[in-house]
């Protein structure tokens, strides 16, 4: 049974077949109950989150998130 705060891995990154997108996939679960999810990032920065890909490795730059532990969010971080 999967619960609304399950962490995901990240498994590895991919560009998409139109070279447009960097694909992140993630994972949750172990052995066969593993299940894969995608994340799609443009290439061409017009997202808040960027991404390039340097010597066959995925560079993202994520903006942190701000504390909101004084807020009712639902967030569990």
């Amino acid at each position: 049974m999967k619960s609304e705060n399950d962490l995901l891995s990240i498994f590895g990154a991919k560009v998409s077949k139109d070279g447009k997108k960097l694909v992140l996939v993630l994972v949750s679960g172990e052995n066969d109950s593993k299940r894969y999810y995608n994340a799609c990032i443009k290439l061409d920065n017009s997202q808040k989150t960027h991404a390039k890909v340097v010597d066959n490795t995925a560079v993202i730059e994520v903006e942190m998130l701000k504390d909101k532990s004084n807020d009712n969010d639902d967030l569990p971080f």
